[in-house]
């Protein structure tokens, strides 16, 4: 084994580790047992808007509150989002980098305007404007990724293949490995710990579902767009004159990413494949848009990211009579909107911000999807 490699398999063994420590520290403090095999963790910005908001603070303290902070303080470190089979999970759809930037700058302009109101007329010495946030050019893909997991996890058929495909892998003995590194569309080399029959359903899964790999049973990776290798014949006349570009038929492809002609594309081989192929019929709702009809007003970006961290905090505390602060606390989480709020969220009276409705309206459908 070379240096390099030995370094490498001291790393993995260093964070299996600490992997377990965590694990038998959650288990120690009392929390209930982590129902879909991985461990989450709460972001800080979360924990702390949950902490300021009236009527849902009060729910990280002692033990339990530091071992908030050092979980999450270490998926920071690692770039994480939780634990899976021993190992860190990647951020995947869970990074808010761009979110956490946005709130940032719109925290600054706050702060600016506030000064500027109050500073005496006549002030010689001006302040300085912050600048305007410009969102990344990929931030609109991503949204468009959040948006059809949260797609899939409300979907009864994705949820019914998940379930065998899980009791299949749990069955081979392949689980204790974690799931492979995402699956390209060609992929058919071997997997360490794996066996060929448990890898091919498991890309066969992500095949039917345009999934690039799952990183836990609860968070899928849809395929991204990206370059694709030639290969045949024509392999040296296309490297000539440009590159091929894999576009997932579940992305639509937006003026800001991709050109207007790519989605005129895609739209007509959608219907070619509604009217012919039907290899995705099982998609139907999401390419159709149809599911919207029950989602009035309902970003499914967002969504994705209110359902994940929703369901991570209701499996490990009591929310009973906190619900009115949480709507608030995680409003205030996606949209960066100040300080702990004036007016009381609970009271009926005061009109609240518009996170708040954002939240409530999201965490009602979810309500509706799993009572449907």
């Amino acid at each position: 084994m070379g240096k390099k490699a030995a370094k490498e398999t001291a790393k993995d063994a260093s964070l299996a580790r600490e992997c377990r420590e965590f694990l038998a520290r959650y288990r120690e403090l009392g929390f209930p047992s982590v129902e879909s095999d991985a461990l989450y963790c709460l972001p800080n910005g979360l924990r702390s808007c949950i902490h300021d908001a009236e009527g849902s603070s009060g729910l990280f303290h002692g033990p339990k509150g530091r071992f908030e902070a050092d979980f999450a303080g270490w998926c920071g470190r690692s770039k994480a989002t939780g634990i899976f089979a021993d190992r860190p999970i990647p951020l995947g759809l869970l990074d808010m980098t761009h979110v956490e930037q946005r709130n940032r700058n719109r925290l600054s302009h706050r702060k600016y305007e506030r000064q500027r109101r109050r500073m005496p007329s006549g002030t010689s010495r001006p302040l300085a404007v912050p600048k305007v946030y410009i969102a990344p050019p990929d931030a609109a893909m991503k949204s468009q990724l959040r948006a059809y997991a949260s797609w899939l996890s409300m979907s009864e058929a994705y949820q019914a293949d998940l379930r065998k495909l899980k009791k299949y892998l749990h069955r081979s003995g392949v689980m204790g490995n974690g799931f492979p590194a995402p699956v390209s569309p060609g992929q058919s080399t071997e997997v360490p710990g794996w066996n060929s029959d448990s890898l091919t359903a498991y890309v066969d899964f992500c095949r039917k579902w345009c999934l690039s790999g799952l990183l836990s049973w609860d968070l899928p990776m849809p395929m991204s767009p990206g370059p694709v290798a030639s290969s045949g014949d024509g392999r040296q006349f296309l490297e000539g004159m440009g590159m091929q570009v894999f576009l997932p038929v579940t992305l639509a492809a937006s003026g800001r990413y991709l050109a207007a002609a790519v989605a005129g594309w895609r739209d007509a081989m959608i219907q070619v494949d509604r009217r012919d192929r039907k290899h995705w019929k099982h998609l139907r709702r999401w390419l159709d848009g149809s599911y919207k009809k029950r989602a009035v007003g309902i970003d499914y970006g967002d969504l994705f990211l209110v359902k994940h961290f929703w369901a991570t905090l209701a499996g490990r505390y009591e929310l009973e009579g906190r619900t009115m602060g949480l709507y608030e606390a995680f409003g205030r989480f996606l949209e960066g909107e100040g300080a702990r709020p004036k007016t009381r969220p609970h009271d009926p009276g005061h009109p609240h911000r518009p996170g708040f409705e954002k939240v409530r309206k999201m965490v009602a459908h979810l309500r509706r999807a799993r009572s449907r």
